[in-house]
């Protein structure tokens, strides 16, 4: 609906990466950015075993 509020965060999961790192790769936040761009608002990052890092990117947030 145009004009509509929203009332609902839409969230992107990936699964790829190297394991065990302490920060995602270039690959990784070129991905999540470019789906943040074209509309998502989370976008969860499940490849490395450990938390990596946390970013908000514009209106969004990113989870590596």
């Amino acid at each position: 609906m145009a004009g509509a509020a929203r009332t609902s965060d839409d969230c992107a999961s990936a699964c790829g990466g190297p394991n065990m790192r302490r920060s995602p790769n270039r690959r990784f936040r070129a991905f999540a950015r470019a789906v943040i761009d074209d509309g998502i608002d989370i976008v969860h990052g499940h490849f490395a075993h450990v938390v990596q890092a946390i970013e908000r990117y514009g209106h969004a947030i990113i989870i590596a």
